[in-house]
């Protein structure tokens, strides 16, 4: 995005809005849970700098207040915050924020609640994993319902719907045959009606633990020397672990321009590159993976063979040459195979005209005697 598309955003920003109070989160009622940071923040996009723009609660609160100008084309944005730093119940009622020049206000009421939850570590071979939270409210008047609870954004429910399994009416989630793939941040979202029939929602999260495991590698990887070599240590966890690489033959430090750590699945240098191999980076690769909750390690290893280009051309030509030679003779001995068969054909050839010279040789002696004899047999006979 250039600077003129951001410039134009903003001054129709400021003419969308001018004069306009806006509260941020953009809601009546705030439900915030007790100890909880929170910030809202007001503002207002007018021609004068020096406009007046703050809150105004009637109850005692330790929250505290920040105001900002911050310029936007020919116009200026007038920001107050009011930050609390951990919700208390001296904090719960309705703050207004008021600009006095326009006769305008805004206000946003907000509620204390407390959390009782409870996480899980996963342990292999568990048949059931439990997780907590429940709400309730000093205002006895807020009622809530659980709308769902929820892994990756996506409904526990269309994940797998025969796993897992909970009340509407509390707000406890069951695994059933949990497998570590399911560990995670979990969240229920609740719907809460006020007195004023309006609704909020609340959202609380619960973390399934589980300790770090490396899942195996391919054994072994060749590359030639010069190219770039890419490991990928996958590993399962909550919360997510580091990798800490080791080689047989190599120091793994960031510090050697040649090799690069990178996050992997959120899990802290899980990806290993190596530019430029050498010869000497073959070896054994390990990669462990630590979590700061567990003492548990898990790692597996990987064969790196850093191949010169030359010493496999060599091998491959002599490869070809076999594989010529060979060509060579098989065509020496299909053409002697045949110029042998030739012969014996034209001996056999040469052997039955010599037989059917000799037949017909015969046929014509035996001819003439026949005709010698019956001329003997005239001759004798006058």
């Amino acid at each position: 995005m250039t600077l003129y598309e951001v410039q134009f955003i903003l001054t129709w920003m400021a003419i969308t809005f001018a004069n306009e109070i806006t509260i941020t989160p953009q809601v009546e009622d705030l439900l915030i849970a007790y100890g909880n940071h929170e910030t809202i923040r007001c503002s207002i996009t007018v021609a004068d700098r020096n406009f007046d723009l703050y809150w105004n609660f009637s109850h005692f609160s330790t929250a505290s207040v920040v105001h900002d100008v911050v310029e936007v084309g020919d116009s200026f944005q007038i920001i107050t915050d009011l930050n609390i730093q951990e919700f208390t119940p001296f904090d719960a009622g309705c703050f207004k924020c008021v600009a006095p020049q326009l006769h305008k206000e805004e206000s946003v009421c907000l509620y204390g609640l407390n959390e009782k939850k409870t996480s899980a570590v996963f342990n292999y071979q568990d048949m059931l994993g439990v997780l907590h939270c429940l709400i309730n409210f000093d205002h006895k008047t807020l009622k809530a319902m659980v709308l769902g609870w929820y892994l990756n954004k996506q409904s526990v429910l269309e994940r797998d719907r025969e796993k897992y399994f909970f009340d509407p009416t509390n707000g406890t989630l069951i695994i059933r045959r949990p497998r570590r793939i399911d560990t995670g941040r979990y969240f229920v979202k609740y719907e809460i009606k006020t007195d004023k029939s309006t609704t909020m929602y609340y959202t609380c999260f619960v973390d399934y633990y589980s300790a770090p495991l490396v899942l195996n590698m391919p054994k072994s990887k060749n590359l030639f020397i010069g190219q770039t070599l890419e490991l990928l240590c996958e590993i399962i966890s909550h919360p997510p672990s580091q990798a800490v690489w080791s080689s047989t033959n190599l120091n793994i430090t960031p510090t050697d321009f040649r090799i690069i750590l990178d996050n992997y699945n959120s899990h802290m240098g899980a990806k290993l590159t190596i530019r430029q191999i050498k010869f000497q980076d073959s070896g054994i690769y390990t990669c462990p993976a630590i979590s700061p909750l567990f003492t548990n390690l898990s790692s597996k290893s990987i064969i790196f063979r850093g191949k010169n280009i030359y010493e496999w051309v060599w091998p491959f030509i002599g490869v070809i040459i076999q594989m010529a030679l060979l060509a060579v003779m098989v065509i020496i001995c299909s053409t002697a195979d045949k110029n042998r068969e030739k012969r014996t054909e034209d001996t056999l050839r040469r052997k039955v005209k010599k037989a059917e010279a000799k037949a017909i040789n015969e046929e014509e002696a035996r001819k003439k005697s026949a005709r010698i004899s019956k001329v003997s047999i005239i001759i004798n006979d006058k």
